[in-house]
């Protein structure tokens, strides 16, 4: 599994959402899944791929511009104030889309391909990773955790303001006076951390290898091992996303197209992102930032693979992004993620030029692939 990782990065290289690369990744991939797979098919979507961190830079101008415009006019600073702090927290925060409207639709895509059972299909357990890597997030690479903690302080200083802002407000109107004008600098001499949110990616574009062409490698391999051993009454089926890394835009395009297919084929989505540690494998069963359960029948389905073959898996939340489960989940379809890396703190790999072939644990890729396909079997008895 590790080899067809490293060929894809050799073929490709780093794969931006909407490239030449991304593209020519999905296409090798599409042309190794019909030597063997049917029913292979790629789907082409349109979505707005530079908003998600280009907003970002809005919210920074739009902190420096209320905070400087409070002393001249509380009331307009404070109308700035709650409207960054609404945008911010559905845009980035909740992965919405007030704001892409804005900016011009780029085109990806997804692949996918089928395996169908020797009988009846009663289900369809669909294993999915995403094909794009994304440009570095360089404070996360210059300063490590630090650089993790002062994004999440940019986005509380938003709310805070917004917070304080409004306060403010009602006491000038009320009471015709400034009861807590001195925290406004506060906020002053706190606006250069913004700067995090205004130059949060460089130019450069990095490999990916784990975030995600682990997932890719991963679930090509269980579609791959299907093919060879067909389930009884369990189809099932491969998917490829493309540009994930720019707000799960392929999860949420390949949703919308096919959602009463996934109803009627009782669906499940087993999502693999980031497989890197061994001893770091966590099923997702929340991710909170977005406000997403997922199933908990499929987490504790797959933890129990895990378990059965006594290979280490925790369950855990998953606090910061997001991942193409979410518009599984949100649409009522089975779907929980699996990742490879500490919950708890920041990865040196996640979204840096760390993320190389070498970083991943190739007995990582291995356990999650038997344990995959010991939860597709006995999923299977089931039915």
């Amino acid at each position: 599994m590790i080899d067809f990782i490293a060929e894809i990065v050799k073929q490709f290289g780093p794969r931006l959402a909407g490239s030449k690369a991304e593209a020519g990744a999905q296409l090798f991939v599409k042309n190794e899944l019909e030597k063997f797979a049917s029913n292979v098919k790629q789907q082409e979507f349109e979505a707005p791929l530079t908003a998600k961190f280009r907003k970002m830079k809005i919210y920074a101008a739009l902190y420096w511009l209320s905070v400087a415009l409070f002393f001249w006019n509380p009331i307009i600073a404070w109308i700035l104030a709650l409207v960054n702090a609404v945008i911010t927290i559905n845009d980035l925060m909740r992965n919405g889309t007030l704001l892409d409207s804005f900016f011009p639709l780029l085109k990806s895509s997804n692949v996918t391909a089928t395996i169908e059972p020797k009988e009846e299909a009663k289900q369809t357990i669909i294993f999915s990773g995403h094909i794009d890597s994304t440009e570095e997030c360089q404070w996360w690479f210059w300063l490590k955790q630090l650089g993790g903690y002062l994004t999440f302080i940019c986005g509380i200083l938003i709310v805070l303001f917004a917070v304080y802002s409004t306060l403010e407000v009602f006491f000038l109107l009320a009471f015709s006076k400034n009861l807590f004008a001195p925290l406004n600098w506060f906020f002053v001499l706190l606006s250069p951390l913004q700067l995090v949110y205004f130059t949060f990616h460089s130019k450069r574009v990095v490999d990916g290898a784990a975030d995600n062409l682990s997932g890719i490698s991963i679930s090509f391999h269980l579609l791959k091992h299907f093919h060879q051993n067909p389930l009884k009454h369990t189809r099932i089926r491969f998917i490829s996303f493309g540009s994930e890394e720019k707000g799960l835009r392929g999860s949420k395009a390949y949703v919308a197209a096919n959602l009463e297919q996934l109803k009627a084929e009782n669906s499940k989505l087993v999502n693999i992102d980031t497989i890197r540690l061994t001893n770091e494998i966590s099923v997702v069963n929340k991710e909170a930032m977005i406000g997403v359960t997922h199933d908990s029948n499929l987490v504790n389905g797959i933890k129990s693979a895990f378990d059965k073959l006594k290979f280490p898996c925790q369950i855990n939340a998953l606090n910061m992004g997001g991942t193409d489960a979410v518009p599984f989940s949100q649409n009522n379809i089975s779907s929980i993620s699996i990742i490879g890396l500490n919950t708890k703190k920041l990865d040196p790999t996640y979204h840096t030029r760390l993320d190389k072939v070498g970083m991943i644990e190739p007995q990582s890729l291995k356990n999650v692939r038997d344990a995959l396909i010991a939860f597709a079997q006995d999923s299977d008895k089931q039915l």
